[in-house]
């Protein structure tokens, strides 16, 4: 296996695998760490990193891994070719900036940042020195999702779209620093996650944002938003509240010629057309990290393209940034 990186083909690493670095094991980071330890073929768990050694180190021994308290020196490690950042957003600039300068390849956690002058820092970094970036918008390889995406056409034309989301913030409940899991909003955390499917299922013609905005269970942020995002022939709205023990995501779309149904927890979808509802083949299962991964050195090692590069993540981060100054505002907002 070959590593392409700035242009160039090099060794992909020891055993033909590309070493990946991966910075960050909180919840979400050792999810990572177990699959690149384990599922993902042709990948080497090289190096983590985390600030709390005792239990960072636990994880590197359990992995075969070295360990770093210190993201710049996992940087200096020459067998990380590629690296993984799944760090609190507000670091995600510094690490970006960081591991661009160092020439590796990196996989991204969602959001790309909190704002969009960071976004833009990053993208700016990465094209400068030709370095791959790839942000983790993991719900573009939820099964459900893509075969939402391909069975949209047969609703012809689509008029308007709800996504719809109902859960516990899993990071209130667990063993966490309570004030900073307070901080973290769901409009950028999971509406993100949203604003990227609707800029997948539709490229453009949305240009104007109303968001609302409720604090339930939290004192610092919101958690629970609905927004409507529209333009000339299309309104969509994203519902999302995170303040419920229950777990429930539907998505619809209206089209010229039926409505698109899909119950993404029960891995469900059905066309309604004037003759009833038709019960679409359903996915089959499968966890996205893996998928991401693969589809991650899948392009950095044949050159194929990034499945999700840094512009249509950094245009996620605008969107929540217009819900954000919508629901200050009490008004509509342009995008």
């Amino acid at each position: 296996m070959e590593l392409q990186r700035h242009g160039r083909q090099e060794d992909a690493g020891q055993g033909g695998t590309v070493g990946f670095g991966l910075i960050g094991l909180g919840h979400h980071g050792i999810r990572y760490a177990r699959h690149l330890a384990a599922d993902v073929p042709g990948v080497r768990l090289a190096a983590v990193c985390r600030r709390d050694r005792t239990r960072g180190e636990a994880v590197a021994r359990e992995l075969g891994a070295r360990f770093y308290d210190d993201y710049r020196r996992l940087l200096e490690d020459c067998e990380v070719e590629a690296v993984v950042i799944v760090s609190p957003t507000g670091s995600h600039r510094d690490m970006a900036l960081a591991a661009a300068e160092s020439g590796r390849a990196i996989l991204l956690e969602k959001p790309i940042a909190p704002t969009t002058p960071e976004a833009d820092e990053i993208l700016d970094a990465v094209s400068a020195r030709a370095v791959p970036l790839m942000v983790a918008h993991t719900l573009r390889f939820e099964p459900t999702a893509e075969a939402f995406a391909a069975a949209l056409p047969q609703v012809g034309r689509v008029r308007a779209l709800n996504l719809q989301h109902r859960s516990r913030d899993i990071r209130m409940t667990q063993d966490a620093d309570p004030e900073a899991a307070d901080c973290r909003g769901v409009v950028l955390d999971t509406g993100v996650h949203y604003f990227d499917l609707i800029r997948w299922f539709f490229p453009s013609g949305l240009d104007t944002v109303r968001c609302e905005i409720r604090r339930h269970d939290r004192r610092r942020s919101e958690d629970a938003f609905a927004a409507l995002i529209s333009g000339p022939d299309l309104l969509v709205t994203v519902d999302v509240c995170r303040a419920t023990p229950a777990r429930q995501e539907s998505w619809v779309a209206v089209g010229e010629r039926g409505i698109l149904t899909a119950d993404r927890f029960g891995n469900t979808l059905s066309l309604v057309t004037p003759d009833g509802t038709h019960r679409l083949p359903s996915p089959e299962p499968a966890p996205t990290l893996p998928r991401v991964v693969r589809s991650f050195v899948r392009s950095i090692t044949t050159g194929t393209p990034i499945e999700v590069p840094g512009r249509p993540a950094r245009e996620a981060v605008a969107m929540a940034e217009a819900c954000i100054r919508s629901a200050e505002a009490g008004r509509a907002v342009r995008l």
